[in-house]
């Protein structure tokens, strides 16, 4: 995509204001507290200062994030527990040895420490130092060239490193053995789009990453390392901020996503990369950017305003039920990385910069990844559509897996896919299965094809007004026929999808039409017809139309989001037209 041309030929037309600040960000950050007692966040202390800490990432999170709201005039009433908690961090920390997720927790206190520094009493800072100064991170860190225990080289390097830098910013470490070490190894794993690859290239361990390095080049990094980590991420902020979906969401796909904290994160990047375009001078890209921060933002207040309790994944199930985590992704540990990764946006707010609409507001473009990510993005009048041609079958299935219009709640026309061996917690009377919006055979699906699926994207074209373009899937593991063709146009009309099986074995064409039953709170009801599906939550309707017939498949089925009654549109021969609505 030429995002220079895209930029250059847009129409900017009024808009309303976000009307958010850095204050706003704060306020995150002091809800995710909240929603914690003061009892709860007591009882995590050590019985003895010095004593290991348990659930180190998440005591770290919520210290750093009292730290940072105590530096602001808020939580006053936390201070005395503040000093106990940093105390505790300070003689454990460097008494770690792998595998205890220091790699996380270091950067977490230097938050806190760096943010009240010029509160808090010299010698007790000078005591924090003594302690902080004693990390060894070629023995401490799980993530680390040094550490022959640590099987695969990923995100959790650049963590530690964003640590070691923040440590050596306070006299507390010199970087340069250690980054000499562990950064051309990391420098690696950048895609040509300056997407960062962690294994099995999710989603979110790419900006992840990134917002991890902002803390290291947005503190005035101007190691030999300096050059390259700002190409990948100028590269790659671009990408991010066209991948934003309709609703302002970040994209699916792979471990750790629909957490209410992916769009921190995201929001994390948007503000830096306006920093860094208001300073090259460019007020329409900064604004941007900055818009498209305060759209993140404002996509979760659903979540975070939620009754009773504020929400860290998207649904609405108990959070006893674990439902749409992973093992690791409880409340305690991720409700909190809302706002620790909040804080890295802050650091980098400027209130000063000019909104301008975003691409994800504006549409009228197709974004391809490398096939790395093997992610397809489309948006135009309002809607937005994400496929995976590839996917990751532990998490996600190949195909059409979200469809998303602006004002519409994402999980009603699909925000993720269902996947048959998923690893995040679903209710135990749901059937497992791969589901996207995707064409098949009764007995073959595309959603069931990734490793040694095969693709081209063509036809290839986009305006305000349309996208269109063409996808072809190819796999010698096809039975029922040769390869899968997809036509897509996205118009103020939806989203419609041409689609056939070349030289089908079979007499008729299907269509995978998920709909959603429940999120948690709200039910819905569907209504079919012949040929039209609609599924309505609160006055709000997904609408699936097809020159085929409608199918019950008389299952439940369940993703991160909520559960899914799954329909078919059916048709005899080998080529079938679906139209997909939000009205």
């Amino acid at each position: 995509m030429d995002f220079n041309h895209y930029i250059e030929n847009i129409n900017f037309e009024n808009f309303k204001e976000s009307n958010l600040f850095k204050k706003d960000y704060f306020d995150i950050i002091e809800l995710c507290v909240n929603a914690y007692t003061y009892e709860e966040i007591t009882s995590w202390l050590p019985e003895k200062l010095g004593d290991k800490i348990d659930d180190l990432q998440s005591f770290s999170r919520v210290t750093a994030a009292l730290g940072v709201l105590l530096a602001r005039g808020r939580k006053k009433e936390y201070e005395e527990l503040w000093y106990q908690m940093m105390d505790a961090c300070a003689l454990s920390f460097y008494k770690e040895r792998p595998y205890t997720v220091l790699d996380f927790a270091v950067k977490e206190f230097m938050f806190a420490y760096r943010a009240m520094s010029n509160q808090v009493p010299a010698e007790k800072l000078n005591y924090w130092k003594e302690y902080l100064s004693k990390i060894d991170p070629f023995v401490s860190y799980y993530c680390s060239v040094d550490n022959s225990d640590c099987a695969v080289y990923g995100n959790w390097g650049i963590y530690n490193m964003a640590g070691e830098y923040l440590r050596e910013l306070e006299g507390m470490t010199d970087t340069s053995l250690y980054f000499d070490k562990n950064m051309p190894i990391q420098l690696e794993m950048f895609d040509f789009n300056g997407m960062y690859s962690d294994p099995h290239n999710p989603m979110l361990y790419d900006v992840a990453s990134r917002s991890n390095l902002l803390l290291i080049m947005g503190n005035n990094y101007q190691g030999k390392y300096a050059k390259e980590i700002d190409a990948h991420l100028k590269k790659a902020g671009l990408y991010s901020l066209f991948m934003q979906s309709a609703s302002f969401e970040f994209p699916y796909g792979g471990r750790s996503n629909q957490y209410v904290f992916n769009e921190t994160y995201v929001a994390s990047i948007y503000e830096y990369e306006a920093k860094r375009y208001i300073s090259e001078g460019n007020l329409v890209l900064a604004g941007m950017f900055k818009r498209a921060a305060h759209l993140s933002v404002l996509s979760i207040k659903r979540w975070l305003q939620a009754n009773p309790y504020p929400r860290h994944i998207k649904n609405f199930f108990e959070k006893e039920s674990l439902y749409g985590t992973e093992s690791y992704g409880y409340y305690r540990k991720y409700m909190m990385s809302i706002g620790s990764f909040m804080y890295i946006a802050c650091q980098f707010c400027d209130d000063e910069i000019k909104e301008y609409p975003c691409p994800a507001e504006i549409g009228g473009y197709l974004l391809q990844t490398s096939s790395d990510f093997h992610k397809v993005f489309a948006n135009c009048q309002g809607y937005s559509i994400q496929i995976d041609t590839k996917a990751d079958f532990v998490y996600d299935s190949t195909g059409l897996g979200r469809f998303h219009k602006q004002g519409f709640p994402t999980e009603l026309g699909f925000s993720t896919p269902l996947s048959a061996t998923h690893r995040y917690e679903t209710s135990k009377d749901l059937l497992d299965k791969n589901i996207s919006l995707c064409v098949g055979s009764l007995k073959s699906f595309l959603c069931d094809f990734s490793e040694t699926l095969t693709y081209v994207v063509y036809n290839k074209q986009s305006n305000a007004n349309k996208v269109s373009f063409s996808i072809k899937y190819f796999d010698l593991a096809f039975t029922d026929f040769t390869s899968i063709e997809e036509h897509y146009k996205i118009t103020k009309d939806g989203v419609t999808i041409n689609t056939r099986l070349v030289n089908p074995k079979t007499d008729s064409i299907y269509f995978m039409l998920p709909a959603l039953m429940n999120n948690g709170k709200d039910t819905t009801s569907i209504d079919t017809q012949t040929s039209k599906l609609t599924v309505t939550m609160n006055n709000q309707s997904f609408i699936a139309s097809t020159d085929g017939k409608i199918i019950n498949d008389n299952n439940l089925y369940g993703n991160r989001n909520g559960h899914y009654k799954l329909f078919y549109a059916m048709k005899k021969g080998n080529q079938i037209t679906i139209n997909l609505q939000m009205r």
